[in-house]
């Protein structure tokens, strides 16, 4: 309700965890639910009316190479997320994600060159992220300055 007073609902989208399953790579475990998840779902919002693409885009993107957690316990998949901020936004345009983890969402954006803008009330997640987006920009330059 409080999103919808500036934003506009677009669409959920779901990554798929192909590792699923009790136990699975790909899977959280619900401990006091005694449930494992083998999804992550992302909503998608706007600012204003929701535009046209070139093409229509899938809501689902299936992640296949198990888990990423070198940055913080939350870290979510980079090959998702680019997926979906390639699919919803052009470069230049700016992203917001408001639970912001350990960066994978500003990861994303950075390296397909659109603007970010992101807040976790963690703030051990906040520190990982400005980690990963330091360790970003250090292999950016490294890959600038040899060619690569």
């Amino acid at each position: 309700r409080l999103m919808s007073a500036h934003l506009t609902w677009h669409w959920q989208c779901v990554l798929i965890l192909d590792k699923g399953g009790p136990g699975g790579n790909g899977s959280t475990m619900a401990h006091e639910r005694q449930m494992t998840n083998a999804k992550r779902t992302v909503l998608v919002w706007t600012k204003g009316r929701a535009r046209k693409f070139a093409g229509y885009v899938c809501d689902r993107f299936m992640v296949s190479h198990g888990r990423q957690k070198d940055h913080h316990e939350y870290q979510q998949s980079l090959d998702g997320f680019a997926y979906f901020v390639r699919s919803f936004t052009m470069p230049g345009e700016l992203v917001v994600d408001p639970f912001l983890g350990s960066g994978t969402t500003a990861v994303a954006c950075r390296r397909t060159q659109r603007r970010f803008v992101g807040c976790d009330r963690d703030p051990r997640a906040f520190k990982a992220t400005l980690r990963r987006l330091a360790g970003e920009q250090k292999a950016n330059r490294f890959r600038l300055t040899h060619g690569g």
